[in-house]
């Protein structure tokens, strides 16, 4: 209806126009031929013929354009249907876009859970396959890189490595796997390493604990180490390297495994316990953990006479070149708290002395050969190295043959049998003649190294005490350096020990035995 409304008024008009064009030309003729051209007659046909021909050129512009239009109309609407479309399709694909996005990073994280899951999984199935694991190992690191670093880097067979990013993961994981070594990461902020490692000592005693970190010995170092909250300190490598770390860890593990033998857990079985710490010790390591100052820690020491006295005739023989008279505060800090330590169990067990009067003389030459080790450690490293010994490492001479004394303490008969038959062979040691007979499993180096690991020592006074007799094995150790001048010292002393009379020393082979160590 709406086309034919337009048509009529435009019929009409077409009607008009036609005519009057039509009618101005027979108007025009007339005049120029002469005629009338008012003559109304001569007008009726033109009106006719016009006004028709006006109005079917009228309906056919109109229609023309009426198709126009609508084909514009429809192409306007269906541009606006297709743009309506493309709008819609587009807000769809963007949405289906973002949901796969975070589809895929679920599923990421999901893999990558599952992936680890599975490693961990099957490490702990191969543990149980598997007789020849030394044992598991939890590192915990804020620094995910280096976590990454470690998960790809540790393919050694001998030792399983799980990993944790924070401190309560870390208590899930030791609650739900069974961990041999913890590492932590002593630089991490978000709880204090201390506490963590306090609270793996106290629920979980079985587990040893060493820390890692990019510095070796600091203030807060030197305090988790002193007291016993670890034994061994990790350096992160620069260039990525873990070697030197895989080295370290095998080495605790196979420490855990010679300690926990089944020789020296026969032998040990029912001593464990009755063999305790001094109190003395016991009460210098709480002075120590509650950050006592020098003038405390020497009240500590001078609570137990006994020990006072046999602590400063120790130190008086175990340090080079040391003749001033100096208290108990100015050993403190001079040596700092680890010699200390040291000094204070060899007193608290000296105190004890020998269960049998007939071991007496050979108690004080032990405890003279301790003293005498430890004190030629400075002098050969100077003479061997060129430099002094590190601190922290000034009094592991004097636990080195700690086991000798609790064999003599708590074992006599097996000690009286090792002494005759050294009688019967005196160009041999004590530790050959345990060899001799057939305790090659369990000597007074397993015994010794084994109660400083229980009692929480420092892995380097472990080591020393228990190679000793083996400084090829020593070579290869971390602490390689100290461990070779504590068996060489211990060689040293036990040859000038054996040769009754010290004018017929051979001082050739002495010297080139100390050339052989030099070169």
């Amino acid at each position: 209806m709406g086309s034919s409304i337009k048509i009529v008024p435009a019929a009409i008009l077409g009607f008009f126009i036609g005519s009057l064009a039509l009618c101005l030309e027979i108007f025009f003729q007339q005049a120029l031929i002469g005629g009338n051209p008012l003559l109304i007659k001569s007008y009726v046909i033109p009106i006719v013929y016009g006004g028709v021909g006006g109005i079917f050129i009228a309906i056919l512009i109109i229609k023309r354009h009426n198709a126009l239009t609508e084909s514009l109309s429809f192409e306007r609407n269906n541009n606006r249907l297709l743009q309506t479309k493309v709008d819609n399709t587009l807000s769809v694909i963007t949405r289906l876009n973002t949901r796969l996005q975070k589809e895929v990073a679920e599923n990421n994280q999901t893999t990558a859970a599952l992936r680890k899951a599975k490693k961990e999984l099957s490490k702990l199935i191969e543990n149980d396959a598997r007789t020849d694991i030394l044992g598991n190992v939890l590192i915990i690191d804020d620094d995910y890189n280096y976590l990454n670093l470690l998960e790809d880097a540790f393919n050694n067979n001998e030792i399983n490595i799980f990993t944790a990013s924070s401190s309560d993961e870390a208590i899930q994981k030791i609650s739900n796997k069974h961990v041999d070594l913890v590492i932590y990461n002593y630089k991490m902020q978000e709880r204090n390493c201390a506490s963590f490692l306090k609270y793996v000592k106290d629920d979980y005693p079985e587990i040893s604990r060493a820390i890692i970190g990019d510095i070796e010995y600091q203030p807060s170092v030197d305090k988790i180490i002193s007291e016993g909250l670890a034994t061994t300190v990790f350096i992160k490598s620069g260039n990525n390297d873990v070697s030197l770390l895989e080295e370290g860890i095998i080495r605790i593990l196979k420490l855990r495994h010679i300690l926990s033998g089944e020789k020296v857990k026969a032998l040990l079985a029912n001593t464990e316990k009755s063999i305790k710490v001094p109190i003395a010790f016991t009460d210098f390591s709480d002075a120590v953990r509650k950050e006592m100052n020098f003038i405390q820690l020497a009240e500590i020491i001078n609570k137990s006479p006994d020990v006072a006295v046999k602590f400063l005739q120790i130190f008086k023989v175990s340090f080079y070149n040391n003749n001033k008279k100096s208290s108990l505060e100015e050993i403190i800090m001079m040596l700092g708290v680890n010699a200390v330590r040291d000094i204070i169990l060899l007193a608290s067990l000296s105190g004890r002395g020998a269960q049998r009067s007939s071991h007496n003389e050979h108690f004080q030459k032990l405890m003279n050969h301790l003293a005498v080790v430890n004190k030629y450690l400075e002098p050969l490293s100077r003479l061997i190295y060129g430099k002094s010994i590190e601190n922290n490492f000034k009094s592991v001479g004097l636990t080195h043959d700690i086991g000798q004394i609790i064999l003599m303490q708590n074992f006599p008969d097996r000690f009286d049998k090792i002494i005759s038959y050294q009688i019967r062979n005196p160009n041999l040691s004590f530790y050959d003649c345990e060899i001799a007979l057939g305790y090659s499993d369990c000597t007074h180096s397993e015994i010794g190294a084994f109660f400083l690991y229980s009692w929480d020592f420092p892995a380097v006074n472990i080591e020393a005490a228990l190679y000793h007799h083996n400084p090829s094995i020593a070579r290869d150790m971390r602490h390689n350096e100290i461990l070779r001048l504590v068996s060489f010292s211990n060689e040293i002393v036990n040859y000038l020990t054996r040769t009754a009379n010290l004018e017929s020393t051979n001082y050739n082979d002495f010297l080139k035995a100390i050339r052989k160590e030099l070169y």
